[in-house]
């Protein structure tokens, strides 16, 4: 039996239109591929115990109009209470009683594998280990290893010497990546800046050892990050993606890129100039500023001077 595995999601209320594309293609995907179920690793939600509604609402309309196919959902971090610690207090409750829903807020034996929900502590998670029927586990945790999307190692992973399967499959990490006997499959979309420049992905399991992956950018906003400087082209932004543009330059250089990218971009920039603006004291600070703001200042959120100037100058009166 095949299964479509999705990672961390986080729905908040902003990218509701994005989460129902992504299921919208999730069951496209099944569709064509002949699957039935769906193994959801956790985090669906984002801001722990505060639940916004229309967050909750999408997901029982997701669970319903896709009545067609079994969903298996792993309870996250992000699904519990970051104060207190129940095990049976969390986001995904209401779901329980949908007849295609299956929520593991502990553990739970599927048959061919296992899953275990996020625990807060390695005791916690040794104790539900014991109960292993399969040399499989799918589980929302970190383990020794591990890498954040930043490329640190995870400083707080369980000791994988500790733990008795063979094979493990993890969300909880938004980085794809493997090592030893871990498979972190990254999260399915884009999510903050540190998602810039990877591919994210969906994947069809064979219940075994082989993984099929299924982009995602057809209907996740993709991030790309790149860095310019007076060598490099002036680069063409792909529709529908969001850029972040680090402008190393001279003044010049970095107000023409300003000008040609502002509002289609997150801009950062690093001045080189080795000419810096002189002001006295003599000239008083209204056309101290002024002259400074004029000649060097480069407003990183593409603020016009005059309306920045007009904003100082009211507050300094």
């Amino acid at each position: 039996m095949k299964y479509l595995i999705v990672g961390d999601t986080h729905a908040t209320p902003h990218n509701l239109e994005e989460i129902k594309a992504l299921f919208k293609f999730i069951n496209e995907k099944a569709i064509e591929n002949n699957l039935d179920t769906i193994i959801l690793l956790g985090d669906l939600f984002d801001t722990h115990q505060i639940v916004n509604l229309s967050v909750l609402h999408t997901y029982y309309d997701i669970f319903k109009k896709y009545h067609k196919l079994d969903f298996i959902s792993l309870v996250g971090n992000h699904d519990r209470s970051v104060h207190g610690w129940n095990r049976k207090e969390h986001a995904l409750l209401p779901y329980k009683d949908i007849d295609n829903v299956m929520i593991v807020d502990d553990f739970y034996d599927e048959g061919n594998f296992n899953l275990i929900s996020y625990c807060r502590t390695e005791e916690e998670f040794l104790k539900f280990c014991k109960k292993k029927t399969s040399d499989t586990l799918i589980c929302h945790q970190t383990f020794d290893g591990a890498r954040y999307e930043n490329g640190f190692y995870a400083k707080d992973g369980f000791d994988l010497k500790k733990v008795p399967y063979k094979n493990i499959i993890s969300g909880h990490i938004h980085m794809e990546h493997k090592f030893d006997n871990v498979f972190y499959t990254g999260a399915p979309r884009w999510i903050n800046r540190s998602d810039a420049n990877v591919e994210k992905k969906i994947w069809i399991w064979d219940g075994k050892q082989d993984f099929q992956a299924i982009e995602t950018n057809s209907v996740c906003q993709p991030i790309y990050s790149l860095d310019l400087d007076e060598s490099s082209e002036a680069p063409t932004l792909k529709s529908g993606a969001k850029y972040i543009l680090n402008i190393t330059g001279n003044k010049k250089y970095i107000h023409k890129m300003y000008d040609k990218y502002l509002g289609k971009a997150e801009i950062k920039t690093n001045l080189i100039d080795s000419k810096n603006v002189s002001v006295k004291e003599s000239m008083g600070i209204n056309k101290a500023l002024e002259k400074f703001i004029n000649e060097q200042y480069i407003s990183q959120y593409g603020i016009p001077k005059d309306l920045l100037l007009k904003e100082i100058f009211t507050r300094l009166l």
